[in-house]
Protein backbone atom coordinates (compact mmCIF):
# COMPACT_ATOMS: atom_id res chain seq x y z
CA UNK A 1 0.00 0.00 0.00
CA UNK A 2 1.72 3.60 -1.01
CA UNK A 3 2.58 6.34 1.51
CA UNK A 4 0.01 8.63 1.48
CA UNK A 5 2.11 11.61 2.59
CA UNK A 6 -0.17 14.91 2.01
CA UNK A 7 -2.63 12.40 4.47
CA UNK A 8 0.10 11.93 7.41
CA UNK A 9 1.90 14.85 7.62
CA UNK A 10 0.08 17.80 8.11
CA UNK A 11 -1.77 15.71 10.83
CA UNK A 12 1.79 15.23 12.03
CA UNK A 13 3.40 18.78 12.20
CA UNK A 14 0.99 19.55 14.64
CA UNK A 15 2.32 17.33 17.37
CA UNK A 16 5.50 18.03 16.26
CA UNK A 17 7.00 20.39 19.23
CA UNK A 18 5.78 17.27 21.63
CA UNK A 19 7.16 14.65 19.36
CA UNK A 20 9.82 15.75 17.16
CA UNK A 21 11.62 12.92 16.87
CA UNK A 22 9.22 10.39 16.34
CA UNK A 23 8.00 13.20 13.46
CA UNK A 24 11.52 13.73 11.85
CA UNK A 25 11.76 9.82 11.52
CA UNK A 26 8.55 9.82 10.00
CA UNK A 27 9.42 13.01 7.59
CA UNK A 28 12.63 11.58 6.98
CA UNK A 29 11.08 7.84 5.67
CA UNK A 30 8.52 9.88 3.70
CA UNK A 31 10.90 12.41 1.51
CA UNK A 32 13.12 9.37 1.00
CA UNK A 33 10.06 7.15 -0.08
CA UNK A 34 7.84 9.64 -2.09
CA UNK A 35 8.07 11.67 -4.93
CA UNK A 36 6.97 14.97 -6.47
CA UNK A 37 4.65 16.84 -4.49
CA UNK A 38 4.35 14.25 -1.47
CA UNK A 39 8.34 14.81 -1.02
CA UNK A 40 8.15 17.66 -1.11
CA UNK A 41 6.09 18.44 1.61
CA UNK A 42 7.73 15.90 3.58
CA UNK A 43 11.22 17.49 3.38
CA UNK A 44 9.52 21.08 4.97
CA UNK A 45 7.95 18.64 7.27
CA UNK A 46 11.58 17.40 7.96
CA UNK A 47 13.10 20.90 7.86
CA UNK A 48 10.64 21.45 10.44
CA UNK A 49 11.37 18.81 12.64
CA UNK A 50 14.87 19.18 12.71
CA UNK A 51 14.49 22.71 13.56
CA UNK A 52 12.38 22.04 16.56
CA UNK A 53 15.18 19.76 17.40
CA UNK A 54 17.83 22.80 17.59
CA UNK A 55 19.40 21.31 14.63
CA UNK A 56 19.10 24.50 12.59
CA UNK A 57 21.84 23.26 9.81
CA UNK A 58 20.45 20.02 9.26
CA UNK A 59 17.06 21.77 9.13
CA UNK A 60 18.36 24.20 6.27
CA UNK A 61 19.30 21.40 4.33
CA UNK A 62 16.25 19.90 4.88
CA UNK A 63 14.53 22.77 3.05
CA UNK A 64 17.18 22.97 0.19
CA UNK A 65 16.30 20.08 -0.63
CA UNK A 66 12.29 20.60 -0.50
CA UNK A 67 12.48 23.68 -2.32
CA UNK A 68 15.46 22.23 -5.03
CA UNK A 69 12.23 19.63 -5.85
CA UNK A 70 9.52 22.12 -5.95
CA UNK A 71 11.57 24.04 -8.72
CA UNK A 72 11.87 20.60 -10.09
CA UNK A 73 8.79 19.66 -10.31
CA UNK A 74 7.61 23.75 -11.36
CA UNK A 75 11.25 25.70 -12.68
CA UNK A 76 9.37 28.61 -12.97
CA UNK A 77 5.82 29.38 -10.86
CA UNK A 78 4.72 27.83 -8.37
CA UNK A 79 0.88 26.48 -8.72
CA UNK A 80 -1.82 28.24 -6.75
CA UNK A 81 -2.49 24.83 -4.47
CA UNK A 82 1.10 24.78 -3.70
CA UNK A 83 1.81 28.39 -2.90
CA UNK A 84 0.65 28.33 0.61
CA UNK A 85 3.24 25.57 1.36
CA UNK A 86 5.78 27.45 -0.62
CA UNK A 87 5.23 30.56 1.19
CA UNK A 88 5.97 29.11 4.53
CA UNK A 89 9.28 27.15 3.03
CA UNK A 90 10.51 30.76 2.33
CA UNK A 91 9.50 31.90 5.57
CA UNK A 92 10.84 28.98 7.79
CA UNK A 93 14.04 29.12 6.05
CA UNK A 94 14.73 32.91 7.15
CA UNK A 95 13.81 32.44 10.41
CA UNK A 96 15.48 28.83 10.50
CA UNK A 97 18.75 30.96 9.35
CA UNK A 98 18.50 33.38 11.74
CA UNK A 99 17.54 31.19 14.74
CA UNK A 100 21.27 29.75 13.61
CA UNK A 101 23.11 33.03 13.11
CA UNK A 102 21.76 33.56 16.74
CA UNK A 103 22.88 30.77 18.45
CA UNK A 104 26.17 31.15 16.44
CA UNK A 105 26.81 34.38 16.88
CA UNK A 106 25.06 36.22 19.18
CA UNK A 107 21.82 39.09 18.92
CA UNK A 108 24.20 41.62 19.42
CA UNK A 109 26.18 40.72 16.03
CA UNK A 110 23.20 40.28 14.23
CA UNK A 111 21.42 43.73 14.91
CA UNK A 112 24.81 45.26 13.96
CA UNK A 113 25.69 43.93 10.99
CA UNK A 114 22.23 44.90 9.67
CA UNK A 115 22.83 48.14 11.31
CA UNK A 116 26.35 48.23 9.59
CA UNK A 117 24.42 47.53 5.68
CA UNK A 118 22.39 50.66 6.29
CA UNK A 119 25.11 52.93 7.14
CA UNK A 120 27.09 52.02 4.24
CA UNK A 121 24.14 52.01 1.68
CA UNK A 122 23.68 55.97 2.82
CA UNK A 123 20.19 54.89 5.18
CA UNK A 124 21.02 56.74 7.82
CA UNK A 125 18.09 56.75 9.64
CA UNK A 126 17.43 52.96 9.45
CA UNK A 127 21.02 52.87 10.56
CA UNK A 128 20.88 54.87 14.03
CA UNK A 129 17.78 52.91 14.80
CA UNK A 130 19.56 49.78 14.46
CA UNK A 131 22.82 50.89 16.70
CA UNK A 132 20.15 52.06 19.57
CA UNK A 133 18.96 48.45 19.12
CA UNK A 134 22.01 47.02 19.32
CA UNK A 135 22.90 49.48 22.19
CA UNK A 136 19.42 48.55 23.94
CA UNK A 137 19.72 44.96 23.73
CA UNK A 138 23.00 45.30 25.36
CA UNK A 139 21.98 47.04 28.31
CA UNK A 140 18.71 44.66 28.56
CA UNK A 141 21.23 41.74 28.56
CA UNK A 142 23.56 43.60 31.50
CA UNK A 143 21.26 44.36 33.39
CA UNK A 144 19.69 40.57 33.28
CA UNK A 145 23.15 39.26 34.35
CA UNK A 146 23.97 41.94 36.86
CA UNK A 147 19.74 40.77 38.41
CA UNK A 148 20.90 37.04 38.08
CA UNK A 149 24.57 37.68 40.12
CA UNK A 150 22.81 39.84 42.63
CA UNK A 151 20.04 36.92 43.49
CA UNK A 152 23.23 34.33 43.41
CA UNK A 153 25.65 36.62 45.35
CA UNK A 154 24.20 38.58 47.91
CA UNK A 155 21.81 38.64 50.40
CA UNK A 156 21.63 41.86 52.30
CA UNK A 157 20.24 45.55 50.98
CA UNK A 158 23.98 46.71 52.05
CA UNK A 159 25.46 43.96 50.19
CA UNK A 160 23.74 44.86 46.82
CA UNK A 161 25.13 47.78 46.76
CA UNK A 162 27.93 46.41 45.34
CA UNK A 163 25.86 45.64 42.59
CA UNK A 164 27.22 48.37 40.01
CA UNK A 165 30.99 47.23 40.72
CA UNK A 166 29.69 43.67 39.17
CA UNK A 167 30.35 45.02 36.13
CA UNK A 168 29.82 43.51 32.34
CA UNK A 169 32.35 44.52 29.78
CA UNK A 170 31.07 46.30 26.73
CA UNK A 171 30.91 44.47 24.17
CA UNK A 172 32.75 45.40 20.92
CA UNK A 173 29.49 45.50 18.98
CA UNK A 174 27.58 47.90 21.28
CA UNK A 175 31.28 50.22 21.57
CA UNK A 176 31.09 50.52 17.86
CA UNK A 177 27.01 50.92 17.93
CA UNK A 178 27.59 54.25 20.53
CA UNK A 179 30.00 55.62 18.07
CA UNK A 180 28.28 54.81 14.59
CA UNK A 181 24.62 55.99 15.81
CA UNK A 182 26.39 59.35 16.20
CA UNK A 183 27.88 59.66 13.72
CA UNK A 184 24.95 58.62 11.71
CA UNK A 185 23.09 61.39 13.69
CA UNK A 186 25.62 63.90 12.11
CA UNK A 187 24.82 62.99 8.91
CA UNK A 188 20.84 63.21 9.80
CA UNK A 189 21.90 67.03 10.80
CA UNK A 190 21.51 66.49 14.42
CA UNK A 191 25.29 67.21 15.48
CA UNK A 192 24.55 68.82 18.86
CA UNK A 193 22.96 65.47 20.12
CA UNK A 194 26.15 63.21 18.29
CA UNK A 195 28.74 66.10 20.54
CA UNK A 196 26.51 64.31 23.71
CA UNK A 197 26.23 61.36 23.09
CA UNK A 198 29.98 61.17 21.71
CA UNK A 199 31.37 63.25 24.89
CA UNK A 200 29.28 60.58 27.58
CA UNK A 201 31.28 57.54 25.61
CA UNK A 202 34.27 58.66 25.57
CA UNK A 203 34.12 60.10 29.08
CA UNK A 204 33.58 56.81 30.37
CA UNK A 205 37.23 55.47 29.62
CA UNK A 206 39.45 57.56 32.38
CA UNK A 207 42.28 57.42 29.79
CA UNK A 208 40.54 59.41 27.52
CA UNK A 209 41.12 62.20 30.33
CA UNK A 210 44.53 63.13 30.45
CA UNK A 211 45.62 64.55 33.82
CA UNK A 212 47.15 67.98 32.81
CA UNK A 213 46.14 69.50 29.92
CA UNK A 214 47.30 71.31 27.62
CA UNK A 215 50.97 70.23 28.04
CA UNK A 216 54.31 71.01 26.18
CA UNK A 217 55.59 68.93 23.24
CA UNK A 218 56.92 65.87 24.68
CA UNK A 219 55.03 66.13 28.01
CA UNK A 220 53.49 62.70 26.83
CA UNK A 221 55.99 60.96 26.10
CA UNK A 222 56.98 61.97 30.16
CA UNK A 223 54.01 60.99 31.51
CA UNK A 224 53.85 57.83 30.16
CA UNK A 225 57.29 56.45 31.29
CA UNK A 226 56.48 57.62 34.93
CA UNK A 227 52.63 56.64 35.10
CA UNK A 228 51.55 53.55 32.45
CA UNK A 229 48.19 53.19 34.29
CA UNK A 230 45.98 55.64 35.96
CA UNK A 231 44.41 55.66 39.40
CA UNK A 232 41.18 53.22 39.34
CA UNK A 233 41.65 51.92 35.84
CA UNK A 234 40.74 48.48 34.21
CA UNK A 235 41.83 46.62 32.09
CA UNK A 236 39.65 47.62 28.56
CA UNK A 237 39.08 45.44 25.74
CA UNK A 238 40.45 46.34 22.70
CA UNK A 239 37.88 46.97 20.24
CA UNK A 240 35.59 49.36 22.30
CA UNK A 241 39.13 51.19 23.75
CA UNK A 242 39.90 51.98 19.88
CA UNK A 243 36.23 53.03 19.37
CA UNK A 244 36.65 55.79 21.84
CA UNK A 245 39.57 56.72 20.59
CA UNK A 246 37.88 57.35 17.14
CA UNK A 247 35.01 59.07 19.16
CA UNK A 248 37.86 61.78 20.20
CA UNK A 249 38.92 62.13 17.02
CA UNK A 250 35.33 62.68 15.88
CA UNK A 251 34.64 65.22 18.22
CA UNK A 252 37.69 67.17 17.33
CA UNK A 253 36.53 67.52 13.72
CA UNK A 254 32.91 68.51 14.50
CA UNK A 255 34.57 71.18 16.98
CA UNK A 256 36.51 72.46 13.76
CA UNK A 257 34.14 71.49 10.96
CA UNK A 258 30.31 72.34 12.60
CA UNK A 259 31.82 74.84 15.72
CA UNK A 260 34.74 76.32 13.96
CA UNK A 261 35.94 76.16 17.61
CA UNK A 262 39.84 75.88 17.33
CA UNK A 263 40.13 76.20 21.27
CA UNK A 264 37.82 73.29 21.91
CA UNK A 265 39.26 71.17 18.81
CA UNK A 266 42.66 71.32 20.08
CA UNK A 267 41.20 70.30 23.96
CA UNK A 268 39.55 67.62 22.12
CA UNK A 269 42.88 66.43 20.21
CA UNK A 270 45.00 66.97 23.16
CA UNK A 271 42.93 64.48 24.51
CA UNK A 272 43.12 61.61 21.98
CA UNK A 273 47.04 62.65 21.98
CA UNK A 274 47.45 61.55 25.48
CA UNK A 275 44.71 58.49 24.89
CA UNK A 276 47.12 57.26 22.38
CA UNK A 277 49.90 57.25 24.78
CA UNK A 278 48.14 55.49 27.25
CA UNK A 279 46.42 52.96 24.81
CA UNK A 280 50.24 51.87 23.59
CA UNK A 281 51.49 51.83 27.05
CA UNK A 282 48.73 49.73 28.39
CA UNK A 283 48.53 47.30 24.95
CA UNK A 284 52.29 47.21 24.36
CA UNK A 285 51.55 44.17 22.32
CA UNK A 286 49.70 46.22 19.57
CA UNK A 287 51.37 46.65 16.32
Amino acid sequence: MPIDARSEVPDLSTRAAEHADQALRIFDHLAGNTEGEEQFEAAWRCGRSLALLGRYDDALDAFAFAHHTLRAMHPSDTPPHLKPLADGLSEDRKRVAYLRDVTRYGLEYLLYRRAQEHRLAGRYEQAAAGYRQVIDTAQDTMTRLLIEKLSTEFTTPEASKKLPGAGVDESPYTAASRLYEALCLIELGQAREAVQRLEAFADEDPATTPEVTPRPDGEAERIAAEQTTLPGDRPIPAPPLLFRGQALLELGRLALEHELDLDRADEYFARLDHWIVKARADNADWE
